[in-house]
């Protein structure tokens, strides 16, 4: 674990040890339920043996210090989410209990989906005899065998008023309601499918038919449940089916324990709501079938739970990527059905931490409205956060992040002390190569400490992820996600550019992005190319105006290509944000974006950059004004969500700064009404970027949940400077990076020079547009004052060099120890020879360092050597999956006493059992004790 408040990316400990054993019910009982349609309370005939009697539970639990002490949160808590979720079921469910009729929902398929979605939850309750099977809520009885039994038994009878009709092929909703109704007649099989009649068995199957047809995308893990759900009850299911459809989904695997959701480069929260829980459902239930599949399987949802730590931050909120957000807690689907599944993977103290604050935030963020029922949005009623299938009634898959109360209250789960996540020990950069993400935790807001200084909080770098669907395309292409600021969407048919770099050169602002042309991540980098078609074509083609209304995991074909045409304008943008350990706690930690525009050939490109969307009601703050290249805003002090404030300021290239610069339109946020941006754009009289040029930019954003003095954060902006696509950036604190942003990289080697002059702004006009020649030498500048490094080390700064195919580097100044960053290494050398440098011909995707020559810790993509200078015959080496499991989580480690030849070893992780085959992450982390 990190030893200081500073939680960086390589310090993390992980230890070994069991885990979680599953609860298993088995109730020897048979009952029958009979309905009180007015009341929702239950009358239910009793055999020989009395059933035990209600259970009170109680809506407002003290909170429990001692074994919760960063969330407050017992089982009890849950208890009582799970008590208010059933008195405003029964408050509005239909006579015969298999439909709802939430206001707006009274209709199918969102009456089918209020009364299955609520199945999760109540199937966990009665998976485990520790919970009582009637409960008293309020002075009301409730009886949760029967209202569960009535859901089941009048859902799927065809002469029952609520029948929910028979599964069609395709893209049917019902394809996804029945992997609910699967899994719960699968965890209550003693106590509802055993007592289930042969008809009532009978009906049941029938409407529970095989999946046959593998569909595509997180249909086809809703699919895989269906059929183990009949294989699990001795029921016929088609084997080759589901084979194929766990071959199918298996090829959508990418890496780091993400899963694309059909689309080429859809990453999202999928992963957790979905995939990774059906998957895990499969394992426990038909796994040991196909046990190479369910250990390669297993050890991708290892490295999903290892990544999704950094997800969240210390509040409970998560990156908010993606689409179906308003399912809030179910995100953390799959990290409960592991548990459920016996997995020992995360410790159960962290899994807890993290289940118990997202359901804590948003139990305090208006999760229920006054009559119990669920609102639609992510902190109470905020319609712009449900795509078109949220219906009322949708919202209910809420209670998958309920599963746990499977568990009884001695399980591991419940009874070991929280354990904290990587945002509640500070700051920290987390690389994910798989779907394409930078994660940057800086000084997130401490609700402790009302006037502590606060940074941008957990914010996404988004690389990769995309989607075909234009509705989609504010929830998946923005360049930046943060847990507090969110994003703005689609207005009056603009589409809002905040957190993007585009060109509008006819102010429509109408065009969307393509996918990533290419991309690359790294701790503090995230870089990519995308292009954008020219607003003068009446029809760019490739871009789709779609009805999002078909099913929450169709979609249509066609859409983005992934070769957009030549004459298309391209953009190369990056983000650089601060170098792993290096960044200051105390003080302002910008993100500087550098982007180079190649204007097509067709149409003078007009770039526009925008920062991050906040609220910004009545009394909201505005600075900077007239020629200044800056703007500041703040929410108002009636804003409820999406509130702080944001600086946006020019560096290189840009002419204008406003607040939603030329937008033709308001911002349409998704959580609030009133909202703004800071928008950069080219100085007024300025022709743009000609026809077949390439020009460059860069800018500064600073945000924050607290306002902040815009002029520290300007004080300290640094020194950025372009040579046609590459830019080169000196920190005021020290250090250098260097960024190349043109379309290909060659190989070449980066010396850093002591005697170089500070770089100054180049003109603009200077830029030519061509690429540097392959296998050059660049000369970057250096430091004088102590830049040869300390007597005690053999590192020599001053004559540092970087060789390969790279896109970026980052090195540190100042004294021993160094610290680098590079994506495309194959040597870093300096006077006494390679420091680093890549085994075999492939160059290192992505290493981090941090040492002194002696003592390293690295992250890194591939086999390495490594000078360690200690001056004996062996050094320690240390390797581990790289992730965040919490002390006592399972993960790949290995130690090892390695040979030290003429003062180099080699970090062969495939030779310590944490090669490629047996890992799932992109990356090792590793530690070298000379």
């Amino acid at each position: 674990m990190a030893n200081s408040t500073t939680a960086k990316v390589w310090t993390i400990s992980i230890l070994l040890s069991t885990g979680p054993i599953a609860c298993k019910s088995e109730h020897a009982e048979k009952q029958r339920g009979s309905n009180d349609a007015q009341s929702g309370e239950r009358e239910v005939q009793r055999d020989a043996k009395p059933r035990p009697d209600p259970v009170l539970i109680q809506l407002a639990p003290a909170a429990d210090p001692i074994t919760a002490p960063l969330t407050g949160w017992t089982r009890a808590h849950y208890q009582a989410i799970f008590a208010r979720l059933l008195v405003g079921f029964v408050e509005h469910r239909s006579p015969e209990g298999a439909r709802t009729r939430y206001p707006g929902g009274e209709h199918m398929p969102a009456a089918m989906e209020g009364a299955i979605r609520m199945l999760p939850a109540l199937g966990a309750w009665l998976a485990c005899d520790c919970n009582p099977e009637r409960v008293i809520v309020e002075g009301r009885e409730l009886d949760v065998l029967a209202i569960a039994r009535e859901i089941i038994v009048s859902g799927t009878d065809p002469r029952s008023r609520d029948y929910w009709r028979p599964i069609s092929h395709g893209w049917d909703q019902r394809q996804v309601e029945a992997a609910a109704v699967a899994e719960f007649l699968v965890r209550t099989k003693a106590k509802i499918w055993a007592r289930l009649d042969a008809q009532e068995q009978a009906q049941v199957m029938a409407w529970l038919r095989p999946a046959e047809e593998p569909l595509a995308a997180n249909w086809l893990a809703l699919q895989i449940t269906r059929n183990t759900a009949r294989a699990a009850l001795d029921l016929p299911y088609p084997e080759d089916a589901l084979r194929e459809q766990l071959d199918r989904i298996e090829a959508d695997y990418v890496g780091d324990g993400f899963y694309r959701d059909g689309y080429a480069h859809r990453f999202d929260w999928y992963n957790g709501l979905v995939t990774h829980a059906e998957l895990s459902f499969w394992r426990a239930t038909l796994g040991a079938r196909e046990p190479e599949r369910a250990a390669r399987l297993a050890a991708r949802t290892r490295a999903y739970l290892g990544q999704l730590p950094y997800l969240m931050d210390k509040e409970g909120r998560v990156a908010p990527i993606g689409r179906s957000l308003g399912y809030r807690s179910a995100v953390l689907a799959g990290l409960e059905a592991s548990v459920l599944a016996g997995d020992t993977f995360m410790a159960p103290g962290l899994a807890r931490r993290m289940c118990s604050g997202s359901l804590r935030y948003f139990e305090e963020a208006e999760l229920f409205d006054a009559d119990a029922t669920l609102t639609i949005g992510y902190q109470g009623d905020q319609p712009r956060v449900a795509e078109a299938y949220l219906r009322p009634g949708s919202q209910y898959y809420l209670t998958r992040a309920l599963q746990v109360l499977a568990l009884p209250p001695e399980h591991p789960f419940w009874a070991e002390i929280e354990q904290p996540l990587p945002a509640d020990l500070g700051d920290f950069m987390r690389a994910l190569p798989g779907p394409g993400w930078m994660l940057d935790h800086d000084r997130a807001i401490d609700r402790r400490e009302p006037q502590a200084r606060a940074g941008a909080g957990l914010i996404l770098h988004n690389a990769r992820s995309s989607t075909e669907k234009a509705s989609y395309y504010a929830r998946y292409k923005k360049l930046g996600y943060g847990a507090w600021q969110w994003f703005a969407g689609r207005s009056e048919g603009r589409e809002s550019y905040d957190s993007l770099v585009v060109s509008a050169s006819e102010g429509r602002f109408t065009r969307r992005r393509s996918a990533p042309q290419a991309w690359s991540v790294a701790p503090g980098f995230a870089w990519l190319r995308y292009a954008m078609a020219p607003e003068a074509e009446v029809d760019p083609g490739g871009l789709i105006d779609d009805d999002d209304a078909l099913g929450e995991g169709s979609e249509p074909s066609g859409g983005d290509p992934d070769a957009p045409p030549a004459d298309w304008h391209f953009i190369s943008t990056a983000a650089l944000t601060a170098m792993p350990g290096r960044a200051d706690p105390a003080g302002a930690r910008p993100i500087v974006r550098l982007s180079c525009v190649e204007a097509s050939s067709v149409e003078v490109a007009r770039p526009y950059a925008g920062s991050f969307a906040i609220a910004h009601g009545e009394g909201a703050v505005r600075l900077g004004g007239g020629a200044q290249l800056w703007r500041y805003i703040e929410s108002g002090p009636r804003d409820p969500w999406a509130k702080g404030a944001v600086l946006l300021a020019g560096l290189v290239g840009w002419g204008r700064a406003g607040i939603n610069l030329d937008f033709p339109a308001s911002p349409a946020h998704v959580l609030v009404d009133d909202a703004a941006f800071v928008g950069l754009g080219l100085a007024k009289g300025d022709p743009g970027v000609a026809p077949g040029t390439r020009r460059c930019f860069a800018s500064l954003e600073q945000s924050s949940e607290r306002d902040f003095p815009p002029a520290e954060v300007l004080a300290s902006t640094p020194a950025v400077v372009f040579d046609g696509s590459e830019a080169r950036v000196e920190w005021p604190a020290g250090g250098w990076t260097w960024v190349e942003l043109g379309e290909d990289v060659g190989e070449r080697t980066l010396v850093l020079r002591v005697d170089a002059a500070a770089p100054k702004e180049p003109d603009a006009s200077a830029d030519d547009g061509r690429a540097p020649a392959e296998g050059s030498e660049r000369d970057l500048p250096g430091e004088a004052s102590g830049s040869q490094g300390s007597s005690s080390s053999s590192l020599e700064r001053a004559g540092l060099r970087a060789s390969g195919p790279l896109r970026m580097v980052w090195v540190s100044e100042g004294d021993d120890p160094i610290e680098f960053v590079a994506v495309g290494l194959r040597s870093l050398s300096d006077a006494n020879g390679p420091i680093l440098a890549a085994i075999g011909d492939a160059p290192l995707g992505l290493v981090a360092c941090h040492g002194d020559g002696e003592d390293w810790r690295c992250e890194a993509d591939g086999p390495l050597r490594l000078r360690v200078d200690s001056g004996e015959d062996t050094a320690e080496l240390r390797l581990r999956e790289s992730g965040w499991w919490g002390v006592g989580g399972a993960t790949l480690e290995a130690k090892a006493e390695v040979p030290v030849r003429e003062g180099v070893i080699r970090v062969e992780p495939r030779a310590h059992g944490l090669g490629p085959g047996a890992r799932e992450t992109t990356t090792v982390m590793f530690d070298v004790r000379g």
